[in-house]
């Protein structure tokens, strides 16, 4: 029991450096516009994706997020000469995220915009920004010691059944042919979640940075993807996380990621068809207090492409 106890306040404490920023979400290339809103709407086709992801399975109050993205296309031709090239256009889409641990559920809307520029042949700048409100809920029957005195924190955050806060997000990116490169600023109005006095429970800033490469075989089905992301809060050291994924043809792929300190995995992605595709990854935790009471984490995404006539179906962010 001591070593659970040890365990379980080694996860409230990891955790706690990031509670107050957006839920993890490992396969971002899945959904780019989620870190970055400079990312909405730039494939050629409108699109709906549905992800789910289950944290540290094994430990009693460890995160559980869910989220459904939507995007269309404005101004992209019907069928486009070169499939990896972003078009001159704007784009236009949702995020909406579901977000529980332990005592906190957070639900998020956000409506996005970007505008897609080309700046030569094989150049284009994006640009997009995102807004919208976070709901914060607190379930004090929940709390990690609910037999013990009520600290004044938990007490103000209970005393109110929900809470609203304002979400606005800005980003830019560079897509090439073979490349891609991003900085967003994400919660760009920092705001309270929990009203008590001198309380550092905010939803705070967050830059975040991303870049991305394809290696081309010579055969031509075949394309090595290796993808990175930077974020950092201003007040907690800085994290990264690191994707390599093969592709063959358009059958799918099968990736790996690692996350700094933090965890490694592996996954695969499957395309049902032009329309519909799959992908899952699982991790494994690095840090030995939590992976010796978990199990690991689990995400899946799923998504569906409403292509028009002989449209290309290739993503150009990857996943």
């Amino acid at each position: 029991m001591k070593h659970f106890l040890l365990s379980l306040l080694a996860f409230i404490g990891c955790y706690s450096v990031h509670a107050q920023t957006r839920p993890q979400q490992s396969m971002y290339n899945f959904n780019p516009s989620f870190l970055n809103p400079a990312a909405t709407g730039i494939e050629d086709y409108n699109q709906v994706r549905v992800g789910m992801r289950r944290q540290w399975i094994g430990i009693d109050g460890a995160p559980t997020t869910g989220w459904i993205n939507g995007e269309m296309r404005l101004g992209a031709p019907n069928d486009v000469a070169d499939s990896m090239m972003v078009n001159k256009g704007q784009g236009i889409g949702f995020n909406i995220y579901y977000d529980k641990i332990g005592p906190y559920t957070t639900a998020n809307l956000n409506l996005g915009y970007a505008y897609h520029m080309p700046l030569s042949e094989g150049l284009v700048l994006s640009a997009g920004f995102s807004g919208g409100l976070h709901r914060t809920q607190y379930d004090m029957s929940k709390s990690v010691y609910p037999d013990q005195a009520i600290d004044p924190a938990t007490t103000a955050q209970a005393s109110i059944s929900k809470r609203y806060t304002p979400d606005l997000n800005a980003g830019i990116q560079l897509n090439g042919k073979s490349f891609f490169t991003g900085v967003s600023l994400m919660q760009i109005m920092p705001s309270k979640f929990i009203d008590a006095a001198n309380s550092e429970s905010i939803y705070k800033k967050q830059l975040l940075g991303s870049l991305g490469y394809v290696f081309r075989l010579n055969d031509e089905a075949t394309s090595i993807w290796i993808s990175g992301a930077v974020k950092s809060d201003f007040a907690n050291p800085v994290r990264y996380d690191i994707n390599a994924k093969l592709r063959y043809k358009g059958l799918g792929w099968i990736g790996t990621t690692y996350r700094k300190d933090d965890s490694w995995g592996a996954g695969f992605g499957l395309n049902l068809g032009r329309s519909l595709s799959f992908g899952y990854l699982y991790e494994r935790g690095i840090d030995r207090h939590i992976s010796s009471f978990s199990n690991g984490s689990h995400e899946a995404c799923i998504g569906f492409k409403f292509l028009r006539g002989s449209q290309c179906n290739e993503p150009k962010m990857g996943w």
